[in-house]
């Protein structure tokens, strides 16, 4: 559904939410590019919860010196 990729120096992290396959809830991961080992996801049942924690991520991440380098959105088919 939605997916911004933020960079800080030469660090890369990925913050993508998506809709479960059987659209019983929505997955929000936080992916860092250089230790996917690493990658933190949350599960969650409401679109507007998932939508909130997405928001409070990426407001922490520009507070911490991180910048928005790409976002997307699926396209429409």
């Amino acid at each position: 559904m939605l997916r911004w990729i933020f960079q800080k120096g030469t660090q890369l992290v990925t913050c993508q939410l998506d809709r479960e396959a059987r659209a019983t809830g929505y997955t929000l991961a936080l992916i860092p590019h250089r230790d996917l080992d690493a990658t933190i996801i949350e599960r969650f049942g409401s679109g507007m919860r998932a939508l909130h924690r997405h928001a409070s991520i990426a407001a922490r991440l520009r507070q911490l010196g991180w910048t928005v380098i790409v976002y997307t959105q699926p396209s429409v088919a």
